[in-house]
């Protein structure tokens, strides 16, 4: 107990020293116990004071010195004050300060390593499927063993982008994707040394762990480095390199697999496909490699309250866009986004920084499942689900069933030649005198692979014209009738012609995702909602692919139609503000000012619709009108239960400010840390005018 007493007293005073020194280098005015009419300045914690017990801290009360006013106590004269406010109007948020670093080498170098991950995640996944007919008698798989293999490795993603992802919120993007990279490439290699199914099944979910890393923190991390203007073209481009891996696996396979390649000896065999699956972890070794050539994301380092490392950054990408000197980048000081544990976190152990990282990866999965992130969050579970369920049911199996297409001489449906290619049999007869592949199998699968380039090209550049939902909506319908259209063809040209159409149709509608999914989270969650969204993706993908090895042989019509249904069906589930929307006209920005003027409160869903505009619109116009509603709303429904909480929306308050300066003078934090504005806030009306 003494013990327990003693350390708890050593982290309150650690704690009380560190919370003065943050609100110094804030800048935040007097802070003293009690309401003080006279404003006098003081610290949070005087030297001499002490807590009145382990675990509770003396509430606090704000007055923000106003520019104006001199207290007798305040640390900084009016001319500090004066110089202060002049350079917080020089200050420029994170889209203003990436804007200015141009666009140019930077931004090539970024698209070809970011898109380079993104194809090691299609060789990792696709690579399955050009195994499964050349495993199949090496490894003696059934139906059911190559749906369990080809899920296998969404499994592994599944874990693994949830704890990649999480983490690139929490230790930085950069350097997690790196390791996650890593994994993925160890494992990998190691697997093509397996010499029964078992050994290799677990050496594919580990490597499908480290891959699982590359999209939920890929993706944050190039978008975290796009200008805005360009960002929906540019996640278009970075997509498209799915097709490039798709392509670099198929022609890889074509170019391996039927030779006789390896060794083979007593009890250990090394042929062509294990050499396949060996190359096939080489694209994600380098990225591992050149990713040590970019920096780390600079919005990140903002929210990490890491100016100065934010800084050197964003003059590095300005040097090689514009081929001028560092120092020529127009901006010093950016608007703080970073959070004030950050500066407690760096005072303590490694075992508390585990344990805090381990708190803050599950306070964040929590934080996506509330709140204005609630519905996005249930939004992009329910479609990545029945997208890919829908494409990887099929998609992987499409050299599968090419093969037994042809091993016949006659028309024949899908469902009829799985029926006539059981192998459920412990040793199948075509293993007896087994031969390569045929090489009719990989030019169609290569075909197929492909067959998304236009689509892809079409994306970027009509992303942000048309809309994400457009092509959400296009991809989903579309694949829907093709996958219904494969259980009725009985020829293998038209099935190779529907195949290509299925891919490039689903194509648009995985592009149109992935920008969806870097926008409609706030950057302190991105990661972490990307994975989890992720997460549900790959249970599609897991179930996809069991569901057509268990039935692709008694049932085949079951799986096909199924994905049909919940690729069309998932169309209902899409958000309803995809395509970009106009600014408001001036005429509704007169309106809105003369309501405003006339009533500060009238901010309601109800005028937003009258006006045909979003809220979001509606918000930004008020803003530009100098009308605050969201951050009293904000203000009103906050009730931290801790100190530190406390000080991240005291400091959040402080930013609010440096614009706004008049805002916070007012302010006051009572007891029981409930927060309002005095003289503008009720407890129904949350607008107010300035």
């Amino acid at each position: 107990m003494w013990l327990k007493a003693f350390t708890l007293n050593k982290l309150n005073i650690v704690r009380k020293k560190l919370i003065n020194i943050l609100f110094d280098q804030m800048h935040l005015a007097s802070l003293w116990k009690g309401v003080n009419p006279g404003g006098n300045v003081a610290h949070l914690f005087d030297d001499e004071e002490t807590s009145h017990d382990d675990t509770t801290v003396t509430m606090i009360a704000v007055d923000v010195i106003s520019s104006g006013t001199s207290k007798q106590s305040d640390p900084y004269d009016d001319e500090d004050l004066d110089l202060r406010q002049e350079n917080d109007e020089d200050r420029v948020d994170y889209e203003d300060a990436i804007e200015a670093t141009g666009y140019g080498r930077f931004h090539y170098l970024l698209l070809l390593i970011c898109g380079w991950a993104n194809a090691a995640d299609a060789v990792e996944i696709i690579c399955v499927s050009f195994l499964l007919p050349s495993a199949e008698c090496d490894l003696n798989l059934s139906s059911q063993d190559k749906g369990w293999l080809s899920a296998i490795v969404f499994v592994g993603m599944m874990v693994g982008g949830y704890l990649w992802g999480s983490l690139g919120d929490a230790l930085g993007r950069r350097g997690v994707l790196m390791a996650a990279m890593f994994v993925n490439a160890l494992f990998g290699a190691i697997s093509s040394l397996s010499q029964d199914f078992g050994t290799f099944l677990t050496f594919r979910f580990l490597s499908g762990v480290g891959v699982g890393g590359s999209i939920p923190v890929v993706w944050s991390y190039f978008a975290e480095f796009q200008p805005k203007r360009i960002r929906g073209n540019l996640l278009s481009c970075l997509a498209a390199f799915w097709m490039l891996g798709n392509m670099v696996v198929a022609g890889l396979a074509w170019a391996v697999i039927p030779q006789d390649l390896g060794y083979s000896g007593e009890g250990f065999k090394y042929n062509s496909w294990r050499i396949f699956t060996l190359l096939s972890a080489l694209p994600s070794l380098t990225v591992c490699i050149a990713l040590l050539l970019l920096p780390e994301s600079p919005k990140y380092l903002l929210a990490q309250g890491r100016d100065k490392d934010a800084l050197k950054v964003f003059r590095r990408i300005y040097s090689m866009n514009t081929r001028k000197n560092e120092d020529s980048y127009p901006y010093t000081k950016f608007v703080a986004e970073f959070d004030s544990n950050k500066l407690i976190y760096k005072e303590m152990s490694l075992f508390h920084r585990i344990k805090i990282t381990v708190l803050t990866v599950s306070k964040k999965t929590a934080a996506i499942f509330r709140g204005r992130v609630l519905r996005p969050t249930l939004l992009m579970l329910i479609i990545n689900f029945c997208i890919q369920f829908g494409y990887y049911g099929l998609w992987l199996w499409f050299p599968e069933l090419f093969t037994r297409l042809s091993s016949v001489n006659y028309s024949v449906s899908i469902c009829e030649v799985t029926s006539l290619s059981n192998t459920t049999d412990s040793t199948p007869s075509h293993c007896i005198n087994q031969t390569p592949p045929n090489d009719e199998v990989f030019i169609n699968a290569f075909i197929t692979a492909a067959a998304p380039l236009p689509a892809n090209l079409w994306t970027m550049l009509m992303m942000d014209k048309l809309g994400r939902k457009f092509f959400l909506v296009i991809s989903m319908v579309g694949s829907g009738l093709c996958a219904f259209g494969i259980y009725l063809v009985n020829s293998e040209v038209v099935y190779l012609i529907i195949s290509c159409l299925f891919g490039a149709i689903s194509t648009m509608g995985f592009n149109a995702l992935d920008c969806l999914g870097a926008e409609l989270f706030p950057t302190s969650l991105r990661g972490t909602a990307m994975a989890v969204t992720l997460a549900a993706a790959r249970l599609g993908a897991i179930l996809g692919n069991l569901l057509f090895g268990f039935l692709v042989d008694v049932a085949c019509a079951v799986p096909i139609i199924l994905v049909a249904v919940l690729l069309i069906g998932g169309v209902s589930d899409l958000p309803r503000s995809g395509r970009p929307k106009a600014v408001c006209t001036d005429e509704n920005k007169e309106r809105i000012r003369e309501n405003l003027e006339e009533n500060p409160t009238t901010y309601t869903r109800r005028q937003s619709l009258e006006l045909g505009i979003s809220r979001r619109s509606l918000g930004r116009v008020m803003k530009s009108l100098n009308f605050y509603p969201y951050k009293v709303q904000l203000i009103q429904e906050l009730k931290p239960q801790d100190i530190e909480t406390r000080l991240q929306y005291a400091v959040r308050f402080r930013q609010l400010a440096e614009n706004e300066p008049n805002i916070l003078d007012k302010l006051i934090m009572f007891e029981e840390a409930h927060f309002h504005l005095n003289g503008f806030v009720s407890k129904r009306n949350y607008a107010f005018g300035l």
